[in-house]
């Protein structure tokens, strides 16, 4: 339980330094990230992130994280269905 209250401690100054309020505002905002090359390896050191950093302008009626539930009828699949069979296992 310490554990896990140091980590929320640690995560709320990260996110006060960042200026963001929850993790949903940091969720896809690559606006917050950037390359330390100190760290990388010397044949990542001279790789152009702009591209995989890259988020496009998006309406704000759009959103770009998990808001409605979908059902893809997993539930259904023949191979559940062969699974729960009796004398199969």
């Amino acid at each position: 339980m310490n554990y896990f209250r140091f980590v929320a401690q640690e995560l709320r100054e990260i996110m006060s330094q960042l200026g963001v309020k929850t993790i949903d505002e940091m969720v896809g905002n690559t606006g917050l990230l950037e390359v330390n090359n100190e760290i990388l390896p010397w044949k990542a050191r001279k790789i152009d992130f702009s591209r995989i950093l890259y988020k496009p302008e998006i309406p704000e009626n759009v959103s770009t994280r998990c808001t409605i539930k979908q059902d893809h009828g997993i539930d259904n699949i023949l191979d559940l269905k062969l699974i729960e069979m009796p004398g199969l296992r």
